[in-house]
Parts: C-alpha cells; structure tokens; sequence
C-alpha cells in the first residue's frame, strides 16, 4: 500500500519540480486539453488530480510516520544497551559521554538515511509549486539570473537542508529522551510533545516564509536565520545529552 501511494506521489513531486522551471502554474496546464497525450482528456485529468492527492497526503504522512520512526530508532539505539546489559561494557571501553551520543545519534541518521531521502525528494515537488503557483510575485535576483530557475534551485536547496537539519533534530530528541533517569512514559510523552511542537514551530515559519515570497520580499535571510535555529537547538539537545550522558557514569565528570 505504500509503495501504491509513493510512487504516484514521487512522479508528481517530479512534475512539478520540472513545471517549475516554466513558471507555470500546474492549474493552467491541468486545464490545458492540448497539451494532453490521449483524447481521453477526462481520465487523464483525474489521473492527474489523483497524483496531486497522493503527493499532498504522502508529502504528509511520510513525514509524520518517518518522525515517530525516527525518535523510536534513535531511541531504541541507547535503550537496548541497556536491555542488553551492555551499557556497562560500553563504560569499560573508555568511550566517553560525547563520543556515545555522538556516535548513537550519528548511526541512527544513517540508518534513517533512504527514508528522509524519499521525505526530500517530495519536497522538490513543494519547492516547484511554490516557484510555478508565485512566479509573477518572485523578486528579481541578482545578475540578471532567471527567476524562476534560480528561486526553484534556491528553494529545492532550502527545503534538502531543513530536511536534513530536522532529521539530525529527531535523532538528537530520541536519544536524549533515552538517556533521561525519568520513566519511560514521561520521557516518551515529553520528547514526542516537544517533536510536536517543533512542527507546529516549523509550519508558523514556513508559513511566513511562503507570505514573504507571494509579497515579492526576499526570503534568504529569514531561511537561513530559521536554519540556524534548527542547528542551534540540535546542538544543544545533543550537548544536553552529553551531560546527562556523563551524569550516568558514561564518563567521568570534567574536573
């Protein structure tokens, strides 16, 4: 069922990176019988908007099922240690505490690799909407590059990073949550609430960024400073991880 749902999804994340290079808006070719491979223009429309549903419920839902994946992996990385009776040997090996989150949260990101990949190859999919539905609102760029190449570049880059940046994010949160001396419960409800409300942070700045590119404003300032914040704050979960990491005797404390 998945497979059913991805792959129309994903050629219609194609399709639209490539309209956006015409900066057309994906509506008027829709509407456009001409430019249809078939007489059967009816089936072929439906066809087409049964994509657009795909790639809106996938672009979805993938992101939400990868996330709860994502802590439960990172997590389960630092908790079957300690199922496993493991936890002390890893100690009597001089692995420090940084060396232990790091490598962890490291590991689960690449295990988690293909599955953010399929995540960020929808996304090429939003960057091209946005270019062909905004075209005649995108501010000018500088020596005299096409807008709608160089905005849809700009914004396929922008959207891989915060991909990549809010995946290192959940891996940080799930290890973190692993580590913590309060009860699985707690913990679990905690790291899954703060997930959540870093989605809803993430849409209420992407939702002023996409107002910023209707307005014909430049946008790369507040992206990149909004990408900065996402580093920041993997940074300093997987800093706090450190510490308590230390406090439970992964490594000594510093002098």
């Amino acid at each position: 069922m998945a497979v059913f749902l991805l792959a129309p999804a994903i050629i219609t994340s194609l399709a639209l990176w490539f309209i956006g290079l015409t900066g057309r808006s994906p509506t008027a070719i829709l509407n456009e019988r001409h430019l249809l491979l078939t007489g059967h223009t009816t089936l072929t429309e439906q066809g087409l908007r049964l994509g657009m549903v795909t790639f809106v419920t996938m672009n979805i839902a993938l992101y939400l099922v990868v996330t709860l994946v994502a802590l439960a992996l990172s997590a389960n990385s630092v908790t079957r240690e300690k199922l496993n009776k493991t936890w002390d040997l890893l100690i009597l090996t001089n692995v420090d505490a940084q060396e232990m989150v790091w490598g962890k949260w490291w590991a689960s990101l690449k295990a988690l690799a293909g599955d953010y990949g399929m995540v960020g190859l929808l996304r090429f999919g939003v960057a091209g909407g946005i270019v062909a539905a905004n075209t005649p609102h995108l501010s000018p760029l500088p020596l005299g590059a096409p807008v709608e190449v160089g905005h849809l570049l700009l914004m396929t880059l922008s959207l891989g990073l915060f991909t990549a940046i809010d995946a290192a994010l959940t891996a940080a949160l799930g290890i973190a949550g692993a580590l913590a001396d309060a009860p699985g419960s707690v913990t679990n409800t905690l790291v899954v609430s703060a997930r959540v409300f870093g989605i809803g942070v993430e849409l209420k700045y992407g939702w002023f960024l996409l107002n910023r590119i209707r307005d014909g404003e430049p946008y790369l300032g507040a992206t990149l400073i909004g990408l900065s914040l996402l580093v920041g704050m993997t940074w300093f979960v997987l800093w706090t991880s450190q510490q308590i990491a230390t406090r439970g005797q992964v490594s000594p404390p510093p002098a």
